[in-house]
């Protein structure tokens, strides 16, 4: 890491999932996530090498940008991340890599972690943009967030306390 982005590590409280932030021996593992599932995000098309080494460089350089490797009892199983962004906290990023551990609620888990930690170190609005058809959307409803407003192919949510289930975390 380079001076100004701090490496955080956020630990369940059962200690079975770790959100790690992530080094340069991550990046191969998060562009061939990332270029698998791109027909679920924004940017659609295959990143290479080069241009993943470049995004790598540029976050390291931004200390409002925070990407976790998902760690389920040792084994990596995806990532998920938030940035700030104005006056909110935007959540991205969010990749289940290691698609047999989907549907065990891993993910949902790791997003729970994350947000309580957001919640307990920002005094911000918790956001996110997802596109409209991506079967996250769903997802995210059930793990606390509300829809308020939608623009061309996209949904903006925003993360209801009311609904939200904040879960206990070590460092």
């Amino acid at each position: 890491m380079t001076a100004g982005k701090n490496k955080i590590k956020i630990k369940s409280y059962k200690n079975d999932i770790i959100l790690g932030t992530i080094e340069k021996k991550d990046i191969e593992l998060l562009r061939k996530w990332k270029n698998d599932n791109r027909k679920y995000f924004f940017h659609k098309k295959i990143i290479n090498a080069e241009q993943q080494i470049k995004w790598y460089d540029n976050y390291l350089k931004n200390t409002k940008d925070y990407i976790f490797l998902v760690e389920y009892k040792g084994i990596n199983v995806g990532c998920i991340g938030f940035r700030l962004i104005d006056d909110n906290i935007d959540i991205y990023n969010v990749i289940l890599g290691n698609k047999e551990f989907g549907g065990r609620g891993i993910m949902s888990r790791a997003l729970k972690l994350m947000c309580s930690y957001i919640m307990d170190n920002y005094n911000k609005e918790i956001t996110l943009k997802v596109l409209s058809k991506n079967k996250a959307r769903s997802w995210y409803l059930k793990n606390g967030f509300e829809e308020i407003g939608e623009e061309d192919s996209y949904v903006f949510m925003k993360l209801s306390i009311n609904k939200f289930e904040y879960l206990k975390y070590n460092l």
